[in-house]
């Protein structure tokens, strides 16, 4: 069942941009231009990824099983780049996601909870593979902070011999 988004819900989505460039000009935030090149941006990228979804959709569901794999491999370079302290960071979140997303699409596809075709195919994996990569990014950040910040206590207990 296609939904077209039609030219009110662009209009309703471009007032809303103005909304927030006019509070920025009536606060004196500067924050015009940014937000400007942000909404620009968004747009270019939506329609980018929608062109390659309606090919992925029209295809063979060999297509949509690349177009996750393709998502598991860009939210493991997320984490790379977004918690760059963390060694490895992007095999450990390659295999994480990858065995996060094949229990979960195996339980609701395998079950029969969903059907197994790509548009619920991409979405559910889509689902599992963000939320996963937004908690790893949080995570990896909160136990960067934790050991910098606890330094001298987890060097002591090495030093006593505690395992790493």
């Amino acid at each position: 069942m296609p939904s077209d988004i039609g030219w009110g819900g662009l209009a309703a989505s471009l007032a809303l941009v103005a909304v927030a460039i006019a509070i920025s000009l009536a606060r004196g935030l500067g924050l015009e231009r940014s937000m400007a090149w942000a909404a620009v941006r968004a747009a270019g990228q939506l329609l980018a990824v929608g062109l390659a979804l309606g090919f992925v959709l029209d295809r063979s569901q060999l297509w949509s099983w690349a177009w996750i794999a393709a998502m598991l491999v860009v939210a493991a370079d997320t984490v790379r780049r977004r918690a760059p302290e963390v060694p490895g960071a992007f095999s450990l979140a390659l295999g994480a996601f990858t065995a996060a997303t094949v229990a979960s699409l195996g339980v609701l596809l395998g079950l029969g909870v969903f059907p197994l075709e790509a548009r619920t195919l991409i979405p559910l994996g889509g689902m599992t593979i963000g939320n996963s990569m937004t908690a790893t990014i949080l995570v990896a950040r909160r136990v960067v902070e934790e050991l910098r910040d606890k330094r001298d206590e987890v060097e002591a207990r090495l030093a006593l011999g505690l395992p790493a």
